[in-house]
């Protein structure tokens, strides 16, 4: 494990704000625009390979596992919501599953971020793709079985979209940690969406 400093938290930190706006560019372009937003006293000549250096994962890798894990725990709170919201055993099924995969992945990417001595909690406000509204959230609150039904299949298909879209930017990672975990997300997901428009499409 590299070592952990104040340097390194606040470059990963500085590194972060600007990654989402520029995911299809590569390091060197996330690099030059986290300099430009380095505190006082933090050398602006720093490199792409220094700046990834300095934590176990580059600055898009800080940023995804950031932002899955409270896209992750989104996911698990509307599928909490079947429990009592529907009977629908297809229904119940599916959000057991979409827990079960996705509690285990919340817990191993806090401590991949942990271990390296970051922070879980995102240092900015940028959106997330797919994540739900808490004015959709309140009306799956509201609403009972078939009902239900239909709104927790799409806010659940567009929020497995949003993921999938999301870990895009980690799937050519050199850490085979991140990589592995962001094609087991891509693949169990885009299982789930084929499977929950099939379910959408039922009367």
């Amino acid at each position: 494990m590299k070592p952990k400093s104040n340097f390194k938290l606040k470059t990963v930190a500085a590194a972060s704000v600007v990654v989402l706006s520029t995911s299809a560019c590569g390091v060197s372009d996330i690099a030059s625009d986290a300099r430009n937003l380095l505190p006082s006293g933090i050398p602006t000549s720093i490199s792409a390979s220094t700046l990834e250096a300095l934590t176990a994962f580059s600055p898009s890798e800080v940023i995804f596992l950031q932002m899955m894990i409270p896209h992750h725990e989104q996911a698990v709170t509307i599928s909490a919501m079947a429990e009592s919201q529907t009977q629908n055993p297809a229904i119940l099924d599916i959000a057991k599953r979409i827990s079960q995969a996705q509690q285990p992945e919340i817990d191993q990417m806090k401590k991949l971020l942990s271990d390296a001595g970051l922070p879980t909690l995102m240092d900015h406000d940028m959106g997330m793709n797919g994540m739900i509204p808490q004015s959709e959230l309140d009306k799956l609150s509201q609403v009972q079985d078939a009902a239900f039904d239909k709104l927790f299949l799409a806010a659940m298909i567009l929020h497995h979209e949003g993921a999938i879209k999301m870990t895009s930017s980690v799937l050519d990672s050199s850490n085979p940690e991140i990589k592995q975990l962001a094609e087991k997300i891509t693949q169990i997901q885009t299982a789930e969406i084929t499977e929950m428009k099939a379910l959408l499409e039922i009367p």
